[in-house]
């Protein structure tokens, strides 16, 4: 009795020293896996580490409550009385019911025994599971947690060994911590094996901590990574990164499709004029031209949103708001009559947003001249095998024209359009398009 007393005393002891070690191990080791450790083993061990104190100090809990219960049902229940000193019974009879109360006691007691240890053991180790939980700040049973799959991909990141930092970097892209672009940032200003994939993560992901380490790229690194960096920086937003491609264009010292390419993702307006110049240069080559007319498009796309905006804002008054230029569509106009399919299309997408309203009667004479099913064949810049930017959409002719058509904004091609549309020789998706801007234009006035 007095060796249990002290063994109660002990674990009553025990039990809120063991709870406070696996807290304060759990906070730590929230710490170290999400910003420092390398080592998943590592990790997988120190998590092992918790369950020591955390599984000590349950069964030590469920040992107090099993001990509190007993007491309980002690106070509570009268003592068994076996009645066996009466004198009718004699000594067979006192053996054979002793036996047989014994043998019902001990079944009662193994029954209680399997569920006072479920309830015992179980409801301490839930409760300091949901403690543990408290404590590590969510992360131990969330999904996106400290001690799940953000510290893990944080620990694939700031591995030494190149292959598993690279699986670290395809797994970046599908988390939304911005915590990681710090990691993403350093693979890149070391310029290794896995720059260029992680300038494309960085990008992806939005991660601004990569733009210093991605402009030091462009500027330093190899043919390849000096690629994915401009485009990264376009996807960014970055204007100096825009400024850096252009100043390269003109030198022609960078690659020249990404930077126009480029470009055309940040819809940086002062690079037009090169554009253009590079657009209707015959000497350049079709995808050089198709593309310069494609980040034209972009520009004067980025000038009709903004203007859009304004229109609709009641912020602005009217004075303040700004007409959307439509500039840069003579080379288009021109490859409108040349003999390359590719730049045909690109130019007829291109005036959408470029062309004037002038340009609206050349468009129809397009339409006009053009066969029934005539297609324009997809044309896409690879960024990643995962990241494309469509620079020639795929689509027939006349109903891409349909589109440039609604683009400019001309009031004056309703018959035509009409006409176009009670032709059952276009395709349907032709007459619908043609009957639906009519309607469109009709409204307006």
């Amino acid at each position: 009795m007095k060796n249990r007393k002290t063994l109660l005393v002990l674990g009553a002891v025990a039990a809120p020293l063991l709870t406070g070690a696996y807290i304060i191990y759990v906070r730590w080791l929230v710490d170290f896996v999400i910003n420092w450790s390398d080592n998943l083993i590592t990790n997988s061990l120190h998590l092992l580490g918790v369950c020591v104190p955390l599984a000590l100090a349950s069964a030590v809990e469920g040992m107090l409550m099993r001990e509190v219960w007993h007491f309980y049902k002690a106070m509570t229940e009268p003592e068994e009385d076996l009645d066996l000193d009466t004198p009718d019974y004699d000594k067979r009879d006192r053996s054979r019911t002793l036996r047989a109360k014994m043998r019902m006691k001990i079944k009662r007691q193994i029954r209680e025994t399997w569920t006072l240890w479920l309830v015992f053991m179980g409801l301490p180790l839930l409760i300091n599971v949901l403690v543990m939980n408290a404590s590590s700040g969510g992360y131990v049973l969330s999904g996106q947690g400290g001690l799940t799959r953000y510290a893990t991909v944080a620990t694939l990141l700031r591995s030494k060994d190149p292959a598993v930092q690279g699986m670290g970097v395809e797994e970046s892209v599908g988390l939304t911590e911005k915590s990681l672009g710090r990691y993403l940032a350093a693979i890149i200003a070391k310029r290794g094996e896995h720059a260029n994939e992680a300038a494309w993560a960085a990008a992806t992901r939005g991660d601004d901590d990569a733009v210093v380490p991605l402009r030091w790229m462009f500027l330093k690194g190899d043919e390849d990574q000096r690629r994915r960096a401009v485009i990264s920086l376009a996807r960014l937003g970055d204007r100096r990164g825009a400024e850096l491609a252009l100043k390269a264009l003109r030198r022609g010292e960078g690659p020249p499709l990404e930077c126009i390419v480029a470009l055309g993702l940040a819809a940086h307006a002062p690079a037009e004029d090169h554009l253009v110049t590079l657009s209707g240069d015959q000497e350049q080559t079709e995808v050089i031209r198709a593309t310069a007319m494609w980040a034209i498009t972009e520009i004067e796309k980025g000038r009709f949103e903004r203007a859009y905006y304004e229109q609709v804002s009641p912020e602005l008054t009217p004075r303040s708001m700004k007409v959307p230029q439509r500039r840069g569509f003579e080379p288009m106009l021109e490859a409108l009559d040349g003999e390359s399919e590719m730049l045909r299309c690109a130019a007829i997408q291109g005036l959408r947003y470029a062309g004037p309203v002038e340009t609206a009667e050349v468009l129809m004479k397009v339409f006009d001249a053009s066969r029934y099913m005539d297609k324009c064949q997809a044309f896409a810049f690879e960024h990643h095998e995962s990241t494309r930017f469509q620079i020639v959409k795929f689509g027939l002719v006349r109903s891409l024209l349909i589109d440039s058509l609604a683009g400019v904004g001309s009031r004056s091609i309703i018959n035509w359009l009409e006409r176009q549309a009670d032709d059952r020789e276009n395709a349907d998706e032709v007459i619908l398009k043609a009957r639906d801007l009519a309607r469109q234009i009709r409204a307006l006035r």
